[in-house]
């Protein structure tokens, strides 16, 4: 159940100081801003997960500032303990936040205080719960290539330069897809459906969909070569009962 919380009842916060911008200094100024909370910060070595778990254990409300993967473990205990969870984001590209229209700690309050948000979707890869994509082949490896090339080169020629670059020491991976066992240059799971089209999805227009947007380049039909110029195959799977974590949102 969604509740209110104007100076931060019921709310156990956790502070990832591991993460992009988060840190003491954000922890004491949370603490400040919502004097009635539980304010925890964690550094880098703890287990995470643990932490979120012993802070849900009291709480009406879970709170996270961090990146994505801080806010990945954070909903995957909320969902565990069925509590509603407030993100701040704190990393460095905060994707998820992005999406859901929460550009800072003043958005996340604003939520909270006036008790308003939103159910959405939580991809699982196996066991393991993902808010934004699963993906392993070149594609991660671009991607992190890409983020250190962008700001100079702009976006688009950041991905073929990356792409050209992380090709050179990339091996197919093998996977097991519809049951079949094969070789893979890129296999991208989106939660929920991404724009645009390709191998460079950014955003999420619908973040409740109910969809996975699966994308893979197969290495068998493809060579190295020619995998810059290549569209991966796309595919959407839908869930009749996706799982669904309740977010703070104006």
């Amino acid at each position: 159940m969604v509740v209110a919380s104007a100076a931060g009842e019921g709310l156990a916060l956790i502070v990832n100081t591991a993460a992009g911008t988060a840190s003491t200094w954000m922890a004491r100024r949370l603490a400040a801003d919502l004097p009635e909370a539980t304010i925890i910060e964690t550094s880098a070595g703890e287990d995470l997960a643990a932490r979120l778990r012993d802070a849900a254990a009291d709480a009406r409300i879970l709170g996270v500032a961090g990146g994505d993967g801080t806010v990945s473990a954070a909903a995957a205990v909320a969902v565990e303990t069925d509590l509603p969870l407030l993100v701040i984001p704190a990393g460095t590209f905060n994707h998820f936040a992005a999406d859901l229209g929460v550009e800072g700690a003043r958005d996340a309050l604003a939520a909270l205080r006036d008790g308003e948000a939103v159910a959405v979707d939580l991809g699982l890869a196996g066991s393991r719960p993902f808010v934004n994509t699963s993906s392993t082949g070149v594609y991660v490896d671009m991607v992190n290539a890409r983020r250190q090339l962008e700001r100079v080169l702009g976006r688009r020629l950041a991905e073929v330069v990356a792409l050209i670059g992380v090709l050179r020491h990339s091996r197919p991976h093998e996977l097991v897809l519809d049951g079949r066992r094969c070789r893979l240059w890129l296999y991208f799971a989106g939660n929920c459906r991404y724009e645009p089209p390709g191998m460079a999805p950014v955003y999420r227009p619908d973040l409740a969909d109910g969809w996975l947007d699966i994308r893979v380049v197969e290495a068998a039909v493809l060579a190295r070569s020619r995998l810059v110029a290549a569209v991966p195959e796309s595919g959407f799977i839908h869930g009749k009962h996706p799982r669904r974590l309740v977010v703070y949102r104006r």
